[in-house]
């Protein structure tokens, strides 16, 4: 039995608004995921047993119901599942839940990094896409796998930067085995939407002083035009504590395309409004922009801006006195890239 519960006043008090039975056999602890552009909730995790699944729900009334399971078995080798409850994590992104999972044998910590992709407009799991090596085929053709030589991950950790790429950030290991000692930071990035990856690259470029823990990541990416900045939480010889690190890169990562001249920097202040907000517009050319502002039912309450704007950093205020007390979201379309950012008016 799940129960979820609700908060309306920043955390104050809670309420339970659902508490449902639902027939899914051995499940660990699921995770919660927001998705902006469409509002939706996720609850999304994995059994534990050797019919290893993936299952999700969905709220799109903010937790007061659910829908689903939408439960799907995870395509594997014989004998690898989700055995450990820091064994994946998630992210959304346009609509779409990617729940990174990393499989591996029984009693083995690390294993094959997975992406499983939940499509919330077709109520299915789309595409699922496994970071691993082949070393051969069998008569039928189908690839063999040794668990022995497969790129091996622990504690998958994701993130959105703020030019609409994933990034998977994990400990990575040489072989299979549960030994802490020596893994290195690593990261994948997408820019498909998770259809495609690059092969897995050492966070620093050097031997760092980070020990495993199975702490968790909890990575913030993001692109600011010259450089891509990566912060993240991570442990040191398990003394348990959790410095927090941030590494600049200049270098264009292998089989990341160069898309920095579209970047869209779009940042309200407030978010917790009461009579006023400003949203802060940057561009990098002159462009049609329009910013409008929805309740969370999707329906829009107000038209905050039209028209061209130069390239630049722009403020553009708006009053949100005549507006009832609850959530609402700006979004802003800039020529063909789009953005939201929700807001709490008092």
């Amino acid at each position: 039995t799940w129960k979820v519960w609700k908060s309306t006043d920043h955390g104050a008090t809670f309420t339970v608004v659902d508490s449902v039975t639902y027939d899914i056999v051995n499940h660990d602890v699921p995770g919660l995921y927001y998705d902006e552009s469409t509002n939706r909730l996720f609850i999304a995790g994995c059994t534990y047993n050797a019919d290893d699944s993936v299952y999700v729900m969905w709220s799109d009334d903010f937790g007061d119901t659910w829908n689903g399971p939408v439960i799907a078995p995870m395509p594997k080798e014989p004998g690898i599942f989700g055995s450990w409850w820091y064994s994946y994590t998630g992210v959304t992104l346009n609509g779409k839940l990617h729940l990174l999972v990393v499989m591996s044998p029984e009693g083995i910590e690390n294993g094959i990094l997975y992406d499983a992709i939940f499509d919330g407009s077709t109520w299915n799991i789309v595409h699922v896409y496994g970071q691993m090596d082949s070393v051969g085929v069998d008569s039928l053709g189908n690839p063999v796998y040794d668990l022995n030589v497969l790129k091996q991950a622990r504690t998958p950790s994701a993130a959105v930067d703020n030019m609409g790429r994933i990034y998977a950030m994990f400990w990575r290991y040489e072989e299979v085995g549960t030994d802490t000692i020596g893994p290195d930071p690593y990261f994948m990035v997408s820019e498909d939407e998770g259809l495609t990856w690059t092969g897995p690259a050492p966070i620093f470029p050097y031997a760092d002083t980070l020990d495993e823990g199975r702490s968790e990541f909890a990575p913030t990416v993001v692109d600011d035009g010259n450089n891509i900045n990566i912060y993240f939480f991570g442990a040191i010889d398990n003394y348990g504590y959790n410095p927090l690190y941030e590494y600049t890169t200049t270098t264009v990562l292998p089989g990341i395309s160069e898309r920095r001249a579209d970047v869209l920097k779009f940042n309200v202040f407030p978010t917790i409004a009461k009579g006023n907000v400003t949203i802060q517009l940057s561009l990098p050319k002159a462009t049609d922009v329009n910013v409008s502002l929805y309740n969370v039912a999707g329906q829009r309450v107000k038209t905050v801006y039209t028209g061209t704007l130069n390239a630049g950093t722009h403020n553009i205020p708006t009053s949100t006195s005549n507006l009832k007390s609850g959530v609402y979201f700006l979004k802003i379309n800039a020529g063909e890239r789009s953005a939201s950012r929700p807001i709490i008016v008092e």
